[in-house]
């Protein structure tokens, strides 16, 4: 829609991720993928935050790179906003930048002319260090890049989600619910899947409604990329606009009209493809006669300005039971499709031993067979034995697995049995009740989110006797205790943390009719709001959520609060603590005054601030009884202050 040059940045945390959790590779990976123009980051911390933020960035693309820092953090001293970093401080960083590559340097919040003054006379006459960066085959979830190539660890896409022959899914897919679809993802995922394949291909449904609900349902539970398969470019539509990340579209053939309808979404929305080498005569019996297909595929896709690093040509396996001879075909078109027209290959290898007996072996050899003659990704079922056991011995010859460390750990003191009993090794997973202990399935599906599934489990403990007192001890509190502790680490983000509390929240509501007086005993009661004049209410939203799931009474006044509306409340609801919370620092001014004006009106509670520029140093500066800087430390702070008041 524009000829102007497009710039794309994003605002990262100390942590080097953004409040959902996407890091610099996700975000260029996503956005060259998108052609943007230019690159970087802004707003954030002071210019010692972004530094690693842009070196890693330029390490990635050999696009134009731009940042803008604040001038560090903004504090409130003396009832002002003051940005610590001097326009010396500020600028003196620029030498760092330039030699990551960094092509614009400018400011941001606190940033005064003086500041860039001061950059202008550090950079004056500097050029920007050349970069020559490689291109890279990647995809991507919304914070992690999977790297495709003999030279990374070897990557694979999990073939699980697909109705056919699976009733359970069939039966989510039908009715919406996306539980047992969300299981099975997070077996894959648990299971070291980089990649799911998401097939919602049945009758009687919405495929493009259910694809788009599919992929964000899976997305709350795992963090994984996609392969959206389908052929219809509708369904493939709803899945590219619902997936956050940079998935693989599954697939396109050698048919006009195919690549016609297909090919210019891939391009729309930044996504890689498979191509299959099938046309409208069918599958080549030969090696030859595919990689023509293929040269049809790669060309018309180059055509659309769709680059070769995301084309990925299936070289098609059939059944070794029906067509035998075909089986080293697939091989040698791998081969082929290398040499000739250098870009990647994937094969559905478990297709090679459908209506055959112990098929688990034919799987196996024809994977380390396929990885032999060049295979760069493969679909398979990631729950095989034996498949699991290839790629664990292929990361030892690739190199991946440097000095066989990895294998050696897995492996050290196993023996290989000489035979295997019975087909499956590992069998079909549906829930099944009483199979495993009720706390813990409570607490999974809390942790995972599982908003549809978790009154169904929490029905099933009441009917065997357990009390509430019990679910919330031994699952739900601990759940929560264990949420909280993988977003501390990392491992969990802002997306995962508001799941988990819409979970526990209607875990709460289900279990307040079989709660007795004293489970129901409440903690304490929290008024909370984000101050008068501040709009921002999600990590507030949050904080009320926690406080309340764990007990507390929270009256929540929503944001842009007046202090009339804060004094009636704790008036009203007899408060104990007062929770405030502010994202800008022309809003912070107004927590002292709360706080003055409800010691005039000779009440009392205790005083929580907390919100992104509120410091530990502001809240003393004011008088407050507590601060936090993100929920599980407001939480941990209220318990804290009831624990003061009883002792008082």
């Amino acid at each position: 829609n524009t000829e102007l040059p497009v710039i794309c940045q994003m605002t990262f945390n100390p942590n080097g991720r953004t409040i959902t959790g996407t890091d610099p590779a996700a975000f260029v990976h996503v956005a060259e993928a998108l052609e943007v123009d230019i690159l970087g980051a802004n707003c954030s911390g002071g210019p010692e935050d972004l530094l690693p933020v842009m070196q890693e960035m330029g390490k990635l693309t050999n696009l134009p790179l731009v940042v803008q820092p604040n001038a560090g953090l903004p504090q409130l001293m003396g009832g002002k906003t003051v940005f610590k970093s001097s326009p010396l401080d500020f600028a003196s960083f620029a030498p760092q930048f330039i030699e990551a590559g960094v092509n614009l340097i400018g400011g941001c919040c606190g940033t005064e002319p003086e500041h860039i003054r001061a950059l202008e006379s550090v950079i004056k006459g500097q050029k920007s260090s050349y970069r020559n960066n490689p291109t890279r085959t990647v995809l991507t979830s919304r914070s992690r890049s999977i790297y495709i190539g003999k030279e990374y660890e070897p990557a694979f896409i999990g073939d699980k989600i697909n109705p056919t022959g699976r009733p359970l899914i069939a039966r989510d897919l039908k009715t919406g619910r996306m539980d047992f679809i969300c299981q099975e993802a997070k077996i894959q995922w648990e299971a070291g899947t980089p990649i799911l394949d998401v097939n919602v291909g049945m009758s009687g449904i919405n495929q493009v409604e259910v694809m788009g609900k599919a992929l964000k349902s899976i997305q709350k539970v795992v963090d994984c990329s996609a392969a959206i398969d389908s052929t219809v470019p509708e369904v493939i539509e709803s899945g590219l606009k619902a997936f956050i990340g940079k998935p693989v579209v599954n697939s396109v053939n050698g048919e006009n009209k195919n690549l016609e309808s297909i090919l210019p979404l891939v391009k729309k929305y930044g996504a890689s493809f498979l191509g299959l080498v099938l046309d409208e005569k069918g599958i080549p019996e030969t090696a030859e006669d595919r990689l023509k297909i293929a040269e049809k595929i790669v060309d018309r896709a180059v055509e659309y300005g769709i680059k070769k690093e995301n084309i990925f040509i299936d070289c098609l396996v059939l059944s070794a039971g029906v067509h035998q001879q075909m089986v080293m075909e697939s091989l040698r078109t791998i081969g082929l499709v290398k040499e000739k027209l250098k870009v990647n290959t994937l094969l559905g290898t478990t297709n090679i031993s459908h209506g055959m007996p112990c098929r688990e072996i034919l799987n196996a050899v024809y994977l380390a067979m396929a990885y032999g003659a060049g295979l760069d990704l493969p679909i398979l079922n990631p729950l095989d034995i034996r498949m699991r056991e290839v790629i664990d011995v292929y990361r030892v010859f690739n190199s991946s697995d440097v000095y066989g460390v990895g294998y050696i750990n897995k492996y050290r003191g196993k023996t290989v049995p000489y035979f295997y009993e019975g087909e499956g090794l590992i069998a079909e997973i549906a829930s099944i009740p009483g199979e495993e202990n009720i706390s813990v399935r409570i607490k999974d599906a809390l942790i995972n989110g599982d908003k549809e599934g978790i009154e169904k489990i929490l029905e099933e403990a009441v009917e065997s006797g357990c009390s509430s007192e019990e679910i919330f001890n031994k699952a739900l509190i601990p759940g929560m205790e264990e949420v909280g502790d993988k977003y501390e680490e990392g491992l969990f983000f802002l997306p995962q943390l508001l799941l988990t509390a819409e979970t526990m929240k209607k875990a709460i509501n289900f279990l307040k009719p079989y709660m007795s007086e004293e489970a129901g005993t409440s903690q304490g009661t929290v008024v909370i709001c984000t101050v008068e004049g501040d709009i921002h209410d999600i990590g507030k939203n949050i904080v009320a959520v926690m406080m309340e799931n764990y007990g507390f009474k929270v009256v929540d006044l929503g944001k842009d609060a007046a202090f009339s509306k804060i004094e009636q409340a704790v008036k009203e609801h007899d408060a104990d603590i007062v929770a405030l919370s502010a994202l800008m620092t022309t809003t912070m001014v107004e927590m002292p005054k709360v706080i003055k004006g409800l010691k005039e009106a000779g009440l009392n509670p205790f005083i929580m601030v907390g919100g992104a520029v509120v410091t530990a140093e502001f809240a003393r500066e004011i008088g407050a009884d507590g601060f936090a800087a993100d929920a599980r430390g407001a939480l941990k702070e209220a318990q804290r202050l009831m624990g003061v008041k009883q002792n008082i």
